[in-house]
């Protein structure tokens, strides 16, 4: 837990940074989502537009508020010194458990729980463990956004 919390900890600064990171983490979902969700049938929904694009952007900003902007900030506001490091991986875990369970389907709690959970990480180490708002959120929401154009797109080609 230690060696988590060290890994969240440092923060990504600069462009130069933060787009390897994402690149390496966006293109691990993606190998994950691919061989998980390509093997199931789980959804079947045939792309329409901008509407849908629309739709998805909405949600992932909802999605992002009530799973990671709102429940890490809290907790950066309330676990200042003490207990703030199994607050955070806690709360990480939680999240990305939750954030699988209100999606339907007992299958989709194993991808979007492992997506949530990434999603988790990907906040803290953005600078969410430090109480920053709007490069951890902005870049979860497009990250969100990405991730869920490439699952709709996967069922929209079979």
């Amino acid at each position: 837990m230690t060696a988590l919390w060290h890994y969240l900890e440092k923060e990504k600064n600069g462009w130069k940074k933060i787009l390897p990171f994402l690149f390496f983490w966006f293109i691990g979902l993606q190998v994950y989502l691919y061989f998980v969700l390509y093997s199931i049938r789980i959804i079947n929904i045939k792309f329409i537009g901008f509407r849908m694009l629309f739709v998805l952007l909405c949600c992932s900003i909802v999605e992002e508020a009530a799973f990671r902007f709102t429940p890490f900030y809290l907790a950066h506001l309330f676990f200042k010194k003490r207990l703030r490091q199994a607050t955070f991986i806690g709360l990480i875990f939680i999240s990305g458990i939750l954030f699988g369970i209100l999606h339907p389907g007992v299958r989709r709690l194993w991808v979007q729980g492992v997506e949530g959970i990434l999603f988790g990480m990907i906040y803290c180490k953005l600078g969410g463990i430090k109480g920053k708002i709007l490069k951890p959120y902005s870049i979860c929401i497009l990250f969100h956004l990405c991730v869920n154009i490439f699952i709709i797109s996967l069922f929209s080609l079979r």
